[in-house]
């Protein structure tokens, strides 16, 4: 079991046992940094639970692990929209390199991952919406269908075209949804679903990024958490478990989904994407780098922000040097990775404390405002420069009000 992911040793020892002893939870929360295999785990759970053999070993070739390895499998609903640009690209990039079986997986399954999102249940009611996304659901499962044939190693640019047709649907279908919030009503109709009874199959919602939930969608998805059908397990996901209303979270067995090592990184990039580890320090790096971003110029722009705060004299031409990131297109995922790095040189900082300057209470108070400024990047409809420069001021206030 859970034998395609990498890392995460304790999240997969205590799922693998439960599954065993047959105690799983109905309801579960996977928790943690981005890039930690949180989607990847809840997609396995869901093919697991659905393996006819009931070994749950990955190369299992009964329908049902096939169906969940495409993710065609019509028990398992996915909720929730976040960025699949980077993935796409990223996992046709590895494909068109070595044409290889996994990475043909691997592309079907980033779309996959989109197409999911629009499935019929979902929209069932919103007749409009559903006309206008047909044409490019059938487009993209047509175009699919190239990569779908069994011993697919074609030569030359030839899926190039298909592939551009595929990504360009994608983004429409996304853009087409206008809201980064879940909204109620697909609530609703996954726990209508949840209800209706498919014989003997185990059904499964996976609900991304839960934390940006309306209260009216939590409050829905609330009544089926306090009693769940035999037959359903709901698994939600998120960065920011105290995003995550507290009603919902006492229903939740939590499980968390620490960093990996930079060895695991590695093997992600090697196994995964079939990329040279070497170029990339980690996999933020490399999502990032999909995205223009120099992790290095990053790195260096955060080091120099916290000099700036710990330096008494300093005045705030820290923004002039961080103009261009103010100018990214990616300027949400830029201030996030920003905001990680901070974290990361907070920990460098630690061997200090007891030199007079800082002492865990600052950190702690630092950490604090971060993840505030990181939820008015996320939920306000505020400028990244100024929630950054509010964070410099309450930073250097923790050290120098004193």
């Amino acid at each position: 079991m859970f034998e395609n992911i990498i890392g995460q040793k304790q999240v997969v020892s205590s799922l693998s046992r439960s599954i065993m002893e047959n105690t799983l939870p109905h309801a579960l929360l996977f928790h943690g940094p981005a890039f930690t295999g949180k989607l990847s785990a809840a997609l396995e759970l869901s093919r697991i639970l659905t393996c006819k053999t009931g070994t749950g070993k990955w190369t299992c070739d009964c329908d049902a692990c096939q169906k969940q390895r495409l993710l065609s499998h019509p028990d398992l609903l996915l909720l929730g929209l976040r960025n699949f640009e980077v993935e796409i690209q990223a996992s046709f990039n590895s494909f068109l390199r070595t044409r290889s079986q996994s990475s043909r997986f691997l592309f079907i399954r980033s779309v996959r991952k989109v197409l999911k999102r629009f499935d019929p249940v979902l929209w069932e009611g919103e007749n409009e919406k559903a006309r206008k996304f047909q044409p490019l659901i059938e487009s993209i499962e047509e175009n699919l269908l190239l990569f779908l044939k069994e011993h697919l190693t074609p030569e030359g640019d030839s899926v190039k075209g298909p592939f551009n047709e595929i990504f360009n649907n994608c983004m429409k279908l996304i853009s087409g949804t206008k809201s980064e919030n879940i909204p109620v009503n697909q609530i609703r109709r996954a726990v209508y679903w949840a209800h209706l009874s498919s014989g003997t199959s185990i059904k499964t919602i996976i609900i991304e990024d839960a934390d940006k939930m309306f209260s009216s969608s939590a409050n829905s998805l609330l009544k089926i958490l306090e009693e769940p059908p035999s037959k359903i397990f709901i698994v939600l996901l998120t960065t920011r478990r105290g995003a995550i209303l507290k009603t919902l979270q006492s229903r939740l067995r939590p499980y968390l989904f620490r960093n990996r090592s930079v060895e695991e990184d590695r093997m992600v990039l090697n196994k995964i994407f079939k990329e040279d580890p070497a170029d990339y320090q980690s996999l933020t790096g490399y999502f990032l780098a999909w995205r223009d971003v120099n992790v290095d110029v990053l790195r260096n722009l955060t080091r120099k922000f916290l000099e700036n705060v710990l330096n008494e004299e300093a005045q705030m031409n820290i923004f002039k040097e961080m103009k261009e990131l103010f100018n990214t297109n990616v300027i949400k995922d830029t201030f996030t990775a920003f905001f990680r790095e901070l974290y990361n040189e907070f920990r460098l900082l630690l061997p200090g404390i007891g030199d007079g300057k800082i002492d865990l209470n600052h950190i702690e108070e630092w950490v604090r405002y971060i993840k505030n400024a990181m939820s008015d990047l996320e939920l306000l409809n505020i400028s990244p420069k100024s929630i950054l420069e509010k964070l410099y001021l309450k930073m250097r206030q923790v050290i120098w009000s004193q």
